[in-house]
């Protein structure tokens, strides 16, 4: 205990507030004060005010430190939950930002896509390219690229260039998977399908794929169609076809073309198919479809390299193979009923095990050759149709 007599020492605060609670502090600043009132000696009373002073400030220190130790603590936690608040806010404006140009997106590619099937046109060539375009614009939008590659593959075969076609083609070929080439197989089809109607128009001949007698004039027609020295002409169509009395200025190009310039489609037809030909080609080998499970029945292929293809798992083969490879081919265990196969440029190593090559409808000599001595019948009847089928290729 501080008396008049006793001399008063500095307290060091910063040692005190690790030794004295504050309740011993407030008893030695009650001290300091008594002496500073009582004591008569200036030097003591002006120490004792000093000491006063020195606990105020250390009672003030212990009573904080735990404050300001939480605050030194929770302050960076703070800051950083304001930056998070910040981000979860910031978030949020962004979300409902684009949430709203996302809507905006899809009312304005709504509004685009009735517009352009308001415009669709069949009028003429110019019409249905310039329709096929619009409609390719929306290959790449998510909710309309399924309908606008549906639509463009309808339009595909009243295109009246070959040139046109290639262009919407290419687009459709960018988009094609194993899930919806058979898109690709139907128009196909179509333009097969097409090239018969023609031949019989501008020849006027009853003709039909499995007429094996006029299929040499049909494979020359699909090489090429202006042959005017064989009579192949418009004038020939036109004549040869009734219903071309029924056309009127107001019917669609393709329409009028179909009567009046058989010969014009009928090119057009044979540059599509190649086309066609070649694309299948690179999907089949480059990008690692197959033709597996597509009916090919009424496709003709025409001018391309098919090597190496296996048609074995289609559902059925190609009607028509004019001019193409089939290098290392495969068509094992097909059904290969009047399939015509004419001037392959190749067929080295290509696979017919167990097909029934021999009812085939026209092969080449050569073909017809390397398949008797590689994969002849065993049964006796089945044996004596490719000798026949042979002999009847290797005529001249």
């Amino acid at each position: 205990m501080l008396n008049n007599s006793v001399e008063v020492t500095q307290v060091d605060p910063k040692n005190s507030t690790n030794k004295k609670t504050v309740a011993d502090l407030d008893v030695l600043s009650q001290e300091a004060i008594n002496i500073a009132k009582n004591s008569g000696d200036v030097e003591k009373m002006l120490k004792a005010v000093q000491l006063n002073d020195s606990l105020d400030a250390l009672k003030y220190n212990t009573r904080d430190s735990r404050w300001f130790r939480v605050g030194q603590i929770i302050a960076p936690y703070t800051a950083i939950f304001a930056l998070v608040l910040s981000l979860l806010t910031l978030g949020q404006q962004y979300s409902q930002f684009a949430k709203s140009q996302d809507e905006q997106r899809k009312s304005a590619e709504r509004t685009q896509w009735r517009d352009a099937l308001k415009s669709l046109s069949f009028k003429d060539d110019a019409s249905v390219l310039s329709s096929s375009l619009q409609l390719q614009t929306f290959f790449d939008v998510p909710d309309y690229a399924s309908m606008s590659r549906s639509s463009a593959t309808k339009l595909l075969p009243l295109l009246g260039q070959g040139s046109h076609f290639d262009i919407i083609w290419k687009g459709i070929i960018a988009k094609t998977d194993e899930g919806n080439q058979h898109d690709l197989i139907t128009v196909a089809q179509e333009i097969g399908s097409e090239e018969f109607w023609l031949f019989q128009k501008v020849t006027g001949k009853k003709f039909s794929p499995d007429k094996v007698a006029d299929m040499p004039s049909f494979i020359d027609f699909l090489v090429d169609p202006s042959r005017p020295e064989r009579g192949w002409t418009n004038e020939r169509g036109t004549s040869a076809g009734a219903s071309s009395f029924g056309v009127t200025s107001s019917d669609s190009e393709y329409v009028r073309d179909g009567e009046l310039n058989p010969i014009k489609r009928a090119t057009a037809s044979a540059w599509k198919l190649s086309t066609i030909t070649q694309s299948l080609q690179y999907l089949w080998s480059r990008k690692e479809l197959t033709p597996g499970g597509v009916d090919l029945n009424g496709v003709i292929l025409l001018d391309g390299d098919l090597s190496g293809i296996d048609f074995s798992k289609s559902l059925a083969p190609p009607s028509i193979i004019h001019h193409c490879n089939l290098t290392g081919a495969s068509f094992e265990r097909m059904r290969l009923d009047q399939i015509v196969i004419t001037q392959p440029t190749g067929f080295k190593d290509s696979k017919w095990g167990h097909a029934n090559w021999w009812d085939a409808g026209m092969l080449s000599c050569e073909l017809a050759q390397y398949l008797m001595d590689n994969f002849a019948p065993s049964d006796p009847g089945q044996k004596g149709t490719a000798q026949n089928l042979v002999a009847q290729s290797c005529r001249k």
